[in-house]
């Protein structure tokens, strides 16, 4: 018979849940909400190993290197719309109830 696992945790990034062997980090302190205006004493976060490997990789470069990839994901989206719009122009349109 198989033990079901025992979790501790949320992933705060994934939102999977996590165990004491796919737990990376924990983040404990105060966290302050600032939409609505409150703070928050004696939180803990956790972050699953995929994730908190991430969260390394994004703090890499500072913000010159995350502004960068914003701009790369912008040009992305704008690519991604063009070729949606110029599929649309191309779909003839249904006539409903013919």
């Amino acid at each position: 018979m198989t033990d079901k696992p025992v979790y501790i945790g949320i992933c705060i990034c994934c939102g999977k849940p996590i165990t004491r062997d796919n737990l990376s980090t924990s983040l404990e302190g105060r966290v302050i909400d600032w939409n609505e205006k409150i703070s928050i004493q004696g939180v803990t976060y956790h972050f699953c190993h995929h994730c908190a490997g991430n969260v390394k990789d994004y703090l890499k470069g500072g913000i010159k290197e995350a502004v960068k990839r914003q701009d790369e994901d912008l040009e992305v989206i704008a690519r991604l719309k063009a070729l949606d719009d110029k599929d649309k122009a191309t779909i003839d349109p249904v006539i409903v109830g013919s």
